[in-house]
């Protein structure tokens, strides 16, 4: 059951830029989850060669770094807004620790399409200068681990969305400010946004052609349009409540 926040207790929380902290120490649910995120990057070690034994083998390995760094940035962009779900809402219930665990296995799982599309998009505009992971046979193929890529995209999307959404529902329970509550609209909304382009991303490849599959590649790239966009509207928006609310309180 989701914690039922009394005024005095709320008092007594840490403030982080204007929201709360509910969640206090580590549990048991967050080891586990941070865990699954440190396996996943270790995944994206050893996916790649064994240990340079000579110039030319660690000239090789350093040339993977490029795709082991994007790869970790991904990756960042599910841990981050999980971290901070979990700091702010310090939830455990049912439904909170099932899509906490879709989370878990998805990344677990995604891990592996993750590198082999970063590594053959780098490889590509390089012009082969850095290596593919995979050396695909055929488009069908390409079009395949585009996906699986999607399929994990969406998943871990939908998963962050869903704790947002939870948390929101369980507003009155955790007592959330109307401060609070727009803060947690907008971190829902930007990962329902995600999840439209990832099946978007994901219906490119599984209708079109194999040959066009490489566009499915390219709408993930509307992420970088869209945030920053979505964020500024955001924040003018938040903006515009605080102000109201100083107002109010004046």
């Amino acid at each position: 059951m989701t914690r039922v926040w009394t005024p005095a207790a709320l008092a007594a929380l840490t403030v982080d830029r204007g929201f709360r902290l509910r969640g206090g120490e580590l549990t048991r649910l967050e080891s586990l989850t941070d865990g699954a995120f440190a396996l996943a990057l270790t995944f994206l070690v050893i996916a790649s060669n064994e240990v340079p034994n000579s110039f030319d083998a660690l000239l090789a390995a350093f040339k993977q770094v490029p795709a082991f760094a994007a790869s970790f940035g991904i990756l960042l962009l599910f841990w981050v807004p999980h971290v901070r779900w979990s700091r702010r809402y310090g939830m455990d219930d049912g439904p909170a620790i099932a899509l906490t665990a879709l989370t878990i296995f998805v990344v677990l799982v995604f891990v592996f399409p993750l590198k082999v599309v970063l590594s053959a998009f780098l490889s590509q505009i390089s012009s082969g200068a850095l290596p593919s992971l995979a050396r695909l046979q055929s488009m069908d193929q390409l079009s395949a681990i585009f996906i699986a890529y999607g399929c994990g995209f969406t998943s871990l999307s939908f998963s962050l969305f869903g704790l947002y959404r939870l948390a929101l529902r369980r507003a009155d329970a955790l007592g959330l400010n109307a401060l609070e509550r727009f803060d947690t609209q907008a971190d829902a909304g930007s990962h329902f946004i995600s999840v439209l382009i990832g099946l978007f991303a994901t219906g490119i490849a599984v209708v079109l052609p194999p040959q066009l599959s490489p566009l499915a590649g390219y709408s993930y790239f509307a992420i970088a349009i869209e945030r920053p966009l979505y964020w500024r509207r955001m924040r003018r928006r938040r903006a515009a409540l605080v102000e109201s609310l100083e107002t109010a309180a004046s």
